[in-house]
């Protein structure tokens, strides 16, 4: 009788430090937001910028606890594929860029507002704990990729222009998104969803320069992409219960924090609101991601 296989250590162990790294850009969030002194001088505590933050710690949250479920799970069938070490690898370093264009957004903010926290001592601490967590994050993006080296195509540089020009974009975008539209309901609803495709779109680019696949394994994926609705209809009614959950729940935490409003029709109002804007935000990272990742496919199993 075989027994099950298990990863290397060092999958391991990048694995929780990817989860540990994804659970500190929560804290950063979370402190940025409600500690008086931070969040009375924080630029990026607004959309499109707050939008970013919240869906980035989902995804560096989800993909960090991804990881570690494909690095810690035993394998029934003898040693893991290399496809399956190169979607777990994928996880990583996507919980990492994930929290990497999080920060790139928040210091986009800190530019362009800088008249709201420059000279002040909660500025300067504003500042470190950015600059800190940023360097946390790069110094693991470099672990986990020096660790991929078995698992890296060929460089490819289309796929390397087309993530420069889409990140470079999303930059420029965010700089120059016009605020005002934030001051009718429906400008601010769609400043969310841009901030979810800032963040998934230049994700998902730099994913796909890091860790190309070969030509076989792309032109596979490409056909599952192509065909994916139709032969997923299931999970895609999963993504969608999903968003809807994680909507409920953000409405409740944020009803539990700081409450909502007594009148029943402006509290279904406020619900819809945060289920609906959820959804739309899982249903675009899963879009970008789903076949990078193997988020359907039998072979990252």
């Amino acid at each position: 009788m075989s027994h099950p296989t298990q990863l290397s250590r060092v999958f391991k162990t990048n694995a929780s430090i990817v989860c540990v790294l994804a659970l500190a850009l929560f804290a950063f969030f979370d402190v940025t937001k409600h500690d008086p002194s931070l969040s009375a001088i924080n630029p990026f505590a607004d959309d499109p910028y707050d939008a970013i933050g919240s869906f980035g710690v989902q995804a560096g949250i989800f993909l960090g606890l991804l990881s570690l479920f494909r690095a810690f799970r035993p394998f029934q069938t003898g040693a893991p594929s290399e496809e399956q070490r190169l979607f777990l690898l994928r996880a990583e370093l996507a919980a990492v860029v994930a929290v990497v264009i999080t920060l790139v957004g928040d210091g986009v903010a800190l530019a362009h507002h800088t008249s709201l926290w420059l000279g002040s001592a909660a500025g300067g601490r504003l500042c470190a704990l950015l600059g800190g967590l940023l360097l946390c994050a790069v110094a693991t993006g470099l672990l986990v990729y020096r660790s991929a080296r078995n698992a890296r195509g060929p460089a490819r540089a289309r796929l390397w222009r087309r993530a420069a020009l889409v990140s470079l974009a999303a930059v420029v975008a965010l700089a120059l998104y016009p605020e005002s539209i934030r001051q009718s309901t429906a400008g601010a609803l769609f400043t969310v969803v841009v901030g979810a495709a800032l963040l998934f779109a230049p994700l998902w680019a730099v994913l796909a320069a890091l860790l190309p696949n070969g030509a076989a394994a792309s032109m596979r994926e490409q056909r599952m992409a192509s065909g994916w609705l139709a032969r997923h209809t299931f999970q895609w009614v999963r993504v969608v219960c999903v968003g809807l959950f994680l909507g409920a729940l953000l409405f409740a935490a944020e009803a539990t924090k700081e409450g909502v409003a007594h009148d029943v029709t402006k509290r279904a109002f406020v619900l819809l609101v945060y289920v609906g804007l959820e959804t739309i935000g899982v249903i675009i990272g899963c879009s970008f991601l789903r076949t990078s990742l193997g988020l359907f496919s039998a072979r990252a199993r």
